[in-house]
């Protein structure tokens, strides 16, 4: 579910020539398209909003249109960036700015969503948030900046990229 039809044209293209995306069905439409039709308000097992809530205007009003979409024993997953000042650092000055990684303009800083905001955001949405962690760059495990391998997950990390997981309690 992308409200953009350019990035469901990439998404698609991709699907074309990747077995294991073949069966997804990716729609232009928006969340709470999604969770007004008929079966989508609770509808979902699993929803994922990864690197989306620091774009929307209203990151709270998102989460809760998301967290509609969890079906009682489902889960939201959701990664974003941490709004601190080492973050609007490596995230704008260096990887917009500086290395040239991401068109400038790329990220509002006052958008990025702190843990706790996030946190708040899933609990009044009636999740309850099992775990979180970091999503930390490694430059020693370092092939390409864009690879998977650069990557890895933090217990204590925080500062900047970070995912959480939630669920909606059984009914």
């Amino acid at each position: 579910v992308d409200p953009t039809q350019e990035a469901i044209a990439v998404a698609a293209e991709h699907a074309s020539v990747d077995p294991v995306t073949s069966r997804i069905d990716y729609r232009n439409t928006t969340v709470e398209e999604v969770g007004a039709s008929k079966g989508g308000a609770g509808g979902f097992d699993l929803v994922c909003a990864l690197e989306v809530v620091e774009h929307v205007r209203e990151p709270v009003e998102f989460i809760r249109q998301c967290a509609r979409l969890v079906a009682p024993g489902g889960a939201l997953v959701m990664s974003t960036l941490n709004r601190n000042p080492k973050s609007w650092l490596l995230a704008i000055a260096l990887a917009e700015y500086s290395a040239r990684l991401l068109p400038i303009g790329t990220h509002d800083w006052r958008r990025f969503q702190t843990p706790g905001e996030m946190r708040r955001a899933m609990e009044a949405a009636g999740l309850e948030v099992v775990d979180e962690a970091g999503i930390v760059f490694d430059p020693s495990r370092l092939q390409l900046f864009s690879s998977p391998q650069a990557w890895r997950l933090s217990e204590t990390d925080l500062d900047v990229n970070y995912i959480m997981y939630a669920q909606r309690t059984p009914s």
